[in-house]
């Protein structure tokens, strides 16, 4: 086989910008060695290639690099500014196709942030604050922390949006459900914000609000949901029919109904308590829930922070509901008896030496010698009307009635010590009971009164006595009548003296006819023998 001549070879010398693929050789401290046509060998710097690529080398693997010198031993390449070329190529296929970049947060400036769109090198863009909600644009950004936005210019500079790319991904969702027949879909939780979840779902990431996706009223999510766990997630149909974007998971059920029950019938719940504050505590309920137990409902007695620890169980109930602003409100108190109550349920009716402290109207409040709350209505100090004040500080003994609604208090009486004289003086006089010649007590400007015991008085209105009854009394000071009505807010016995006289006269007519058998008598025949005839 005859060999080339020399002078039929062309060999062609690399100039500096210059591309070429290269095949990698070898690998020092500070260079990767490849090798370029002919067996010769050139070397880049090994700060051009990241850990991955280092780790995946082998004597196989092609790299295409740009000449930096024309040296004949070991010339300089790089790999920068071809890296630099696709990344740019990258972006604009990106921007054509409107998918999402994972730009690095740089630097924050008054209206917008300064992000690298770079994976590889330096490409500046930056987020203007008007393409960002106010929570984001807010948020504390560590550097090369990513934050996934969407390009909508490249003319002058990158510049990004993340509103943008969240309607980009509504539209691509609200375009397969519309093409696909489905109910509910699987999807991962990669974001847990304030108010909302971001799950991703074929490569879609699709804001959730708190609202379709928990009853919880806790305020931080992360304690309802975990990152990178996956839920079955309902879709939502609009009133027309029209699936939208709105997400539900599937696995939950409504429990504001089991709360408002709780409520009405006072049922006893128990709960982890997950902090204590000195205006109450808050407790945990069924993991998504926090329940508010303020102060006052601590405790019967004064609230003290060091009673309560976190995470310890606590029993309670429902006081308030208010679904619209999730926010519930519990008592201790109700779980536990007051010595009020202790002390009412082994001791009901019995008496109680109490020494009251202060007026406040129509009560007046004090402590029993146990130590205990007490209030007495001053409509119970006395059966007699006028006699309803008390002395402050000074001990009094009483009788228990009742225990206070809200089962912290005790409400005495005075008056129940004795009997009810109204009831004691009613008794005397019953309903339409004859009275005849009875005493007459007292005479005043309208009334004729027979009997009274303290508040108490039984008597006969001029207007119900006869005029013969009015000129008998004279003479004998006697009157009768019949027992007509009682007045218990007055404590007053009315009694009727021509009622009393027409019933006699009936009477009397009913003995003579008979007496007459048959005989049909008239007044006259009742009265003739008392009639003087001149």
């Amino acid at each position: 086989m005859n060999q080339p001549d020399i002078k039929d070879i062309e060999i062609s010398i690399p100039k500096i910008g210059d591309e070429i693929d290269c095949t990698f050789s070898r690998i020092d401290k500070e260079f990767v060695y490849v090798e370029f046509g002919y067996k010769s060998e050139g070397r880049i710097k090994i700060t051009e290639f990241t850990d991955e690529e280092i780790k995946n080398f082998n004597i196989n693997i092609k790299i295409r690099a740009e000449f930096k010198d024309e040296s004949f031993s070991f010339p300089i390449l790089s790999t920068s500014n071809i890296k630099r070329s696709l990344e740019l190529e990258s972006l604009e296929a990106k921007f054509k196709n409107n998918d999402f970049i994972n730009a690095k947060f740089i630097a924050k400036k008054d209206d917008h942030i300064i992000v690298n769109l770079g994976e590889k090198n330096f490409i500046k863009g930056k987020i203007p604050k008007s393409e960002m909600s106010d929570e984001l644009f807010n948020n504390f950004y560590k550097k090369n922390q990513t934050i996934k936005s969407q390009i909508i210019s490249l003319e002058n500079e990158y510049i990004l949006s993340i509103n943008e790319l969240k309607n980009t991904y509504n539209l691509k969702f609200l375009e397969y459900i519309k093409n696909n027949d489905i109910k509910e879909i699987s999807a991962k939780i990669t974001e847990i914000k304030d108010n909302n979840i971001v799950v991703n779902f074929m490569n879609l990431e699709i804001d959730i609000d708190r609202e379709n996706i928990t009853y919880s009223n806790k305020k931080n999510l992360n304690n309802v949901f975990k990152k990178n766990s996956t839920h079955i997630f309902n879709l939502i149909k609009s009133n027309n029919g029209k699936r939208i974007s709105k997400l539900q998971i599937n696995s939950l059920k409504n429990p504001w109904p089991e709360l408002r029950n709780a409520k009405n019938n006072i049922i006893e719940l128990n709960g982890k308590i997950i902090a204590v504050k000195d205006f109450g505590i808050f407790v945990e309920y069924n993991k998504i829930f926090d329940i508010y137990i303020p102060s006052k409902e601590c405790s019967w007695k004064k609230y003290k922070v060091n009673d309560f620890k976190v995470n310890d169980s606590i029993s309670f109930t429902i006081t308030n509901v208010n679904e619209s602003e999730k926010k519930i409100l519990g008592s201790i108190k109700n779980c536990i008896p007051s010595d009020e109550e202790l002390f009412y349920n082994a001791n009901k009716s019995e008496k109680i030496s109490v020494k009251f402290t202060k007026d406040i109207g129509k009560d007046y409040i004090g402590k029993s010698i146990q130590g205990l709350n007490v209030i007495i209505n001053k409509d119970d100090i006395s059966w007699s009307n006028d006699e309803n004040n008390l002395n402050l500080n000074e001990l009094y003994e009483c009788k228990l009635i009742r225990l206070s609604n809200k089962k912290d208090t005790l409400r005495v009486s005075i008056k129940n010590l004795t009997n009810n004289p109204w009831v004691t003086f009613k008794n005397k006089f019953k309903t339409n009971t004859i009275l005849e010649d009875v005493d007459i007590l007292e005479i005043d400007k309208e009334n004729i009164i027979i009997d009274v015991y303290q508040d108490c008085k039984a008597f006969f209105p001029f207007k119900l006595v006869s005029e013969n009854a009015l000129e008998n009394l004279k003479k004998t000071n006697k009157i009768s009548g019949i027992v007509d009505k009682f007045d218990d807010k007055k404590k007053q016995i009315l009694l009727n003296n021509i009622k009393f006289e027409k019933r006699l006269e009936k009477n009397q007519i009913k003995d003579f006819n008979k007496s007459q058998g048959e005989y049909n008598s008239k007044l006259g025949d009742v009265f003739k023998d008392k009639i003087r005839i001149p």
